[in-house]
């Protein structure tokens, strides 16, 4: 299905979720890093969206890795079926590629499929590990500041592998699983 920025349906065939196109189609109008959007209730990150404080914190090196990647949106105003709602969320993400949606889910984007997809894994796992270690009561431990700089510089300097990003290794790894195992996917 194809669906236009005006709302209307361009290609294919079925109803137009009126929610979702209120949220996706403003972001990937006005985020030039937005080819894909994606946005879930998943239950970690919409955990972690519920809290007071949703920040995610400094005390892992994955959590450092997403951290500098998200945005937070504290307001939550019911269900969107006005794109003003997507402008708004498209503000709130910046030049960001995750935004924790207060009392409400996550969204990604990307400037690819396999981009978005593994921003969404991240901050998935990030938000369990960070769940988990808070449900034993006991003390995070932060990691030193010193390590967060250096780790954060590590991170901003999009080092490659194989002339890859690792977001597109992991998404061509992910579809060689499929292949195997459910090849009909392809259709």
């Amino acid at each position: 299905m194809e669906v236009g920025y005006d709302g209307a349906l361009r290609a294919g065939q079925g109803e137009i979720e009126q929610s979702c196109y209120c949220i996706h189609a403003p972001m990937h109008r006005l985020l030039p890093h937005a080819a894909a959007v994606f946005h879930t209730h998943m239950p970690f990150a919409s955990a972690l969206t519920r809290l007071e404080d949703p920040q995610i914190l400094p005390i892992g090196q994955t959590e450092l890795g997403t951290a500098i990647h998200t945005a937070y949106d504290d307001c939550y105003d019911g269900p969107a079926f006005d794109p003003a709602e997507g402008e708004r969320l498209a503000g709130a993400i910046g030049d960001k590629t995750v935004l924790m949606m207060a009392n409400h889910g996550v969204a990604t984007v990307g400037k690819t499929v396999a981009d978005a997809y593994d921003r969404l894994y991240y901050v998935e796992r990030v938000a369990q590990v960070q769940l988990y270690a808070m449900w034993t009561g006991r003390p995070l431990k932060h990691l030193p500041q010193r390590v967060i700089d250096e780790t954060v510089a590590e991170f901003r300097g999009g080092r490659t592998y194989g002339g890859k990003k690792p977001a597109t290794w992991h998404f061509e790894a992910l579809k060689r699983i499929l292949d195997r195992k459910e090849p009909d996917y392809k259709n």
